[in-house]
Protein backbone atom coordinates (compact mmCIF):
# COMPACT_ATOMS: atom_id res chain seq x y z
CA UNK A 1 0.00 0.00 0.00
CA UNK A 2 1.15 3.52 -0.76
CA UNK A 3 1.37 5.96 2.17
CA UNK A 4 -0.99 8.93 1.85
CA UNK A 5 1.86 11.45 1.70
CA UNK A 6 3.45 9.59 -1.24
CA UNK A 7 0.10 9.41 -3.06
CA UNK A 8 -0.53 13.12 -2.52
CA UNK A 9 2.91 14.18 -3.75
CA UNK A 10 2.99 11.82 -6.75
CA UNK A 11 -0.48 12.78 -8.01
CA UNK A 12 0.18 16.48 -7.53
CA UNK A 13 3.56 16.25 -9.28
CA UNK A 14 2.10 14.63 -12.40
CA UNK A 15 -1.06 16.77 -12.51
CA UNK A 16 -3.05 13.51 -12.59
CA UNK A 17 -1.62 12.87 -16.06
CA UNK A 18 0.05 9.59 -17.00
CA UNK A 19 3.85 9.87 -16.91
CA UNK A 20 4.13 7.82 -20.14
CA UNK A 21 1.30 8.89 -22.46
CA UNK A 22 0.46 12.18 -20.63
CA UNK A 23 -3.32 11.87 -20.97
CA UNK A 24 -5.39 13.42 -18.20
CA UNK A 25 -6.68 10.55 -16.04
CA UNK A 26 -8.69 12.16 -13.26
CA UNK A 27 -9.55 9.32 -10.88
CA UNK A 28 -8.54 6.66 -13.47
CA UNK A 29 -4.92 6.56 -12.34
CA UNK A 30 -2.73 4.04 -10.55
CA UNK A 31 0.65 4.24 -8.83
CA UNK A 32 3.22 1.69 -10.00
CA UNK A 33 6.30 0.41 -8.16
CA UNK A 34 9.27 0.95 -10.51
CA UNK A 35 11.12 -1.78 -8.64
CA UNK A 36 8.49 -4.40 -7.86
CA UNK A 37 7.29 -4.63 -4.28
CA UNK A 38 7.85 -8.41 -4.49
CA UNK A 39 11.53 -7.72 -5.25
CA UNK A 40 11.95 -5.43 -2.26
CA UNK A 41 10.91 -2.19 -3.95
CA UNK A 42 9.78 0.35 -1.33
CA UNK A 43 6.55 2.34 -1.43
CA UNK A 44 8.38 5.68 -1.68
CA UNK A 45 8.12 8.61 -4.07
CA UNK A 46 11.50 7.68 -5.57
CA UNK A 47 10.12 4.24 -6.53
CA UNK A 48 6.72 5.50 -7.75
CA UNK A 49 5.43 6.34 -11.23
CA UNK A 50 1.78 7.43 -11.75
CA UNK A 51 0.21 5.75 -14.80
CA UNK A 52 -3.12 5.49 -16.61
CA UNK A 53 -4.84 2.11 -16.63
CA UNK A 54 -3.63 1.22 -20.13
CA UNK A 55 0.04 2.09 -19.55
CA UNK A 56 0.00 0.37 -16.17
CA UNK A 57 -1.24 -2.80 -17.86
CA UNK A 58 1.50 -2.55 -20.52
CA UNK A 59 4.23 -2.03 -17.93
CA UNK A 60 3.11 -4.94 -15.77
CA UNK A 61 2.09 -7.55 -18.33
CA UNK A 62 5.32 -8.72 -19.94
CA UNK A 63 5.85 -12.46 -20.25
CA UNK A 64 9.58 -13.18 -19.82
CA UNK A 65 9.00 -16.81 -20.82
CA UNK A 66 7.61 -15.74 -24.18
CA UNK A 67 9.28 -12.36 -24.80
CA UNK A 68 7.89 -10.20 -27.57
CA UNK A 69 8.94 -6.61 -28.09
CA UNK A 70 10.95 -4.75 -25.48
CA UNK A 71 10.19 -4.82 -21.77
CA UNK A 72 9.87 -1.58 -19.83
CA UNK A 73 13.09 -1.22 -17.81
CA UNK A 74 13.35 0.55 -14.47
CA UNK A 75 15.69 3.20 -15.91
CA UNK A 76 13.23 4.03 -18.68
CA UNK A 77 10.37 4.40 -16.21
CA UNK A 78 12.48 6.68 -14.04
CA UNK A 79 13.28 8.85 -17.06
CA UNK A 80 9.60 9.06 -18.03
CA UNK A 81 8.63 9.96 -14.46
CA UNK A 82 11.37 12.55 -13.89
CA UNK A 83 10.84 14.21 -17.28
CA UNK A 84 7.09 14.58 -16.74
CA UNK A 85 7.40 15.73 -13.12
CA UNK A 86 9.86 18.42 -14.34
CA UNK A 87 7.46 19.53 -17.06
CA UNK A 88 4.52 19.84 -14.66
CA UNK A 89 6.70 21.63 -12.11
CA UNK A 90 7.56 24.21 -14.77
CA UNK A 91 3.89 24.77 -15.52
CA UNK A 92 2.96 24.98 -11.84
CA UNK A 93 5.65 27.58 -11.22
CA UNK A 94 4.10 29.84 -13.85
CA UNK A 95 0.90 30.07 -11.79
CA UNK A 96 2.72 32.57 -9.58
CA UNK A 97 3.81 34.88 -12.39
CA UNK A 98 2.46 38.40 -12.31
CA UNK A 99 -0.47 38.74 -14.71
CA UNK A 100 1.15 41.76 -16.38
CA UNK A 101 3.97 39.61 -17.74
CA UNK A 102 1.79 37.83 -20.31
CA UNK A 103 -1.69 38.10 -21.84
CA UNK A 104 -4.39 36.53 -19.70
CA UNK A 105 -5.49 33.14 -20.99
CA UNK A 106 -9.12 33.22 -22.16
CA UNK A 107 -11.53 30.74 -20.66
CA UNK A 108 -12.54 29.47 -24.11
CA UNK A 109 -10.58 29.15 -27.36
CA UNK A 110 -12.03 28.31 -30.77
CA UNK A 111 -10.69 26.27 -33.68
CA UNK A 112 -8.23 28.30 -35.76
CA UNK A 113 -8.04 31.13 -33.22
CA UNK A 114 -4.65 32.85 -33.07
CA UNK A 115 -3.45 33.44 -29.53
CA UNK A 116 -0.28 33.85 -27.49
CA UNK A 117 0.33 31.37 -24.68
CA UNK A 118 2.86 31.33 -21.88
CA UNK A 119 4.05 27.92 -20.79
CA UNK A 120 6.83 25.41 -20.24
CA UNK A 121 8.36 23.87 -23.38
CA UNK A 122 9.54 20.25 -23.25
CA UNK A 123 10.17 17.30 -25.55
CA UNK A 124 8.47 13.98 -24.82
CA UNK A 125 8.72 10.50 -26.33
CA UNK A 126 5.64 8.57 -27.49
CA UNK A 127 4.87 5.28 -29.20
CA UNK A 128 4.59 5.79 -32.98
CA UNK A 129 4.05 3.55 -36.02
CA UNK A 130 2.40 1.19 -36.61
CA UNK A 131 -0.13 1.27 -33.75
CA UNK A 132 0.80 4.35 -31.65
CA UNK A 133 0.15 2.36 -28.48
CA UNK A 134 3.10 0.30 -27.25
CA UNK A 135 6.65 1.47 -26.50
CA UNK A 136 7.82 -2.13 -26.72
CA UNK A 137 6.77 -2.79 -30.32
CA UNK A 138 6.06 0.57 -32.00
CA UNK A 139 8.58 3.08 -33.32
CA UNK A 140 9.44 5.92 -30.96
CA UNK A 141 8.45 9.49 -31.87
CA UNK A 142 9.70 12.68 -30.20
CA UNK A 143 7.31 15.63 -29.92
CA UNK A 144 7.48 19.11 -28.44
CA UNK A 145 4.78 19.99 -25.91
CA UNK A 146 3.78 23.26 -24.30
CA UNK A 147 2.38 22.77 -20.79
CA UNK A 148 0.27 25.70 -19.61
CA UNK A 149 -0.08 26.90 -16.01
CA UNK A 150 -3.88 26.80 -16.41
CA UNK A 151 -6.32 24.95 -18.65
CA UNK A 152 -8.83 26.39 -21.10
CA UNK A 153 -12.00 25.17 -22.85
CA UNK A 154 -11.59 24.42 -26.58
CA UNK A 155 -14.42 24.24 -29.14
CA UNK A 156 -14.15 23.02 -32.72
CA UNK A 157 -16.40 21.92 -35.56
CA UNK A 158 -17.11 18.21 -35.89
CA UNK A 159 -15.57 16.57 -38.99
CA UNK A 160 -18.88 14.72 -39.44
CA UNK A 161 -21.21 16.78 -41.69
CA UNK A 162 -24.29 15.44 -39.94
CA UNK A 163 -23.14 16.78 -36.57
CA UNK A 164 -24.20 20.41 -36.18
CA UNK A 165 -23.04 20.83 -32.58
CA UNK A 166 -19.39 21.80 -31.94
CA UNK A 167 -17.13 19.39 -30.10
CA UNK A 168 -15.87 20.71 -26.76
CA UNK A 169 -12.67 19.71 -24.96
CA UNK A 170 -13.28 21.06 -21.44
CA UNK A 171 -9.71 20.90 -20.09
CA UNK A 172 -6.85 21.78 -22.45
CA UNK A 173 -3.52 22.24 -20.69
CA UNK A 174 -0.95 20.46 -22.92
CA UNK A 175 -0.47 21.67 -26.51
CA UNK A 176 1.35 19.68 -29.19
CA UNK A 177 3.51 22.08 -31.23
CA UNK A 178 3.26 21.90 -35.03
CA UNK A 179 6.66 23.02 -36.32
CA UNK A 180 8.63 23.00 -39.57
CA UNK A 181 12.12 21.55 -39.77
CA UNK A 182 13.53 25.09 -39.76
CA UNK A 183 11.57 25.95 -36.63
CA UNK A 184 12.84 22.86 -34.79
CA UNK A 185 16.41 23.97 -35.49
CA UNK A 186 15.67 27.61 -34.66
CA UNK A 187 13.99 26.96 -31.31
CA UNK A 188 15.87 23.92 -29.97
CA UNK A 189 17.72 26.03 -27.40
CA UNK A 190 14.34 26.97 -25.87
CA UNK A 191 13.53 23.40 -24.76
CA UNK A 192 13.07 22.83 -21.03
CA UNK A 193 12.38 26.49 -20.34
CA UNK A 194 9.63 29.09 -20.06
CA UNK A 195 8.43 30.47 -23.39
CA UNK A 196 5.80 32.54 -25.18
CA UNK A 197 4.23 30.72 -28.13
CA UNK A 198 1.98 32.45 -30.66
CA UNK A 199 -0.08 30.43 -33.11
CA UNK A 200 -3.40 28.96 -34.18
CA UNK A 201 -5.12 26.22 -32.16
CA UNK A 202 -6.45 23.07 -33.87
CA UNK A 203 -7.93 19.79 -32.64
CA UNK A 204 -5.96 16.53 -32.39
CA UNK A 205 -7.21 14.30 -35.20
CA UNK A 206 -4.93 11.24 -35.51
CA UNK A 207 -2.33 9.05 -33.79
CA UNK A 208 0.48 11.49 -34.54
CA UNK A 209 -1.20 14.18 -32.46
CA UNK A 210 -0.46 14.30 -28.74
CA UNK A 211 -1.50 16.58 -25.94
CA UNK A 212 -5.01 17.98 -25.60
CA UNK A 213 -4.88 20.12 -28.76
CA UNK A 214 -2.46 21.31 -31.47
CA UNK A 215 -0.88 24.72 -31.96
CA UNK A 216 0.41 25.77 -35.38
CA UNK A 217 3.40 27.84 -34.27
CA UNK A 218 3.89 31.30 -35.78
CA UNK A 219 6.39 32.61 -33.22
CA UNK A 220 8.24 31.24 -30.19
CA UNK A 221 10.40 33.23 -27.85
CA UNK A 222 12.09 32.61 -24.54
CA UNK A 223 10.86 34.31 -21.41
CA UNK A 224 12.13 34.86 -17.91
CA UNK A 225 9.12 34.60 -15.65
CA UNK A 226 10.99 35.40 -12.47
CA UNK A 227 8.83 35.11 -9.38
CA UNK A 228 7.64 38.47 -8.18
CA UNK A 229 9.63 40.44 -10.75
Amino acid sequence: MWPDNVKDQALASCGRRCCICHIFCGTNMELHHIKAEADGGPSTLENCIPLCFDCHAEVGHYNVRHPKGTKYRAGELLNHRDSWFLTMAGAERLRYVLCSQAPALPKEVYEGQSIQFKGYLSSQTFAGRPNYEDFRTDELELYWLLTLPESFRFSYESPEPACAEPIVVPEVQVLHLMLSGEQYAMYKDKLDSDVYVTGRVWPCMNGHHRGDALIEVHALEGANFGLGR
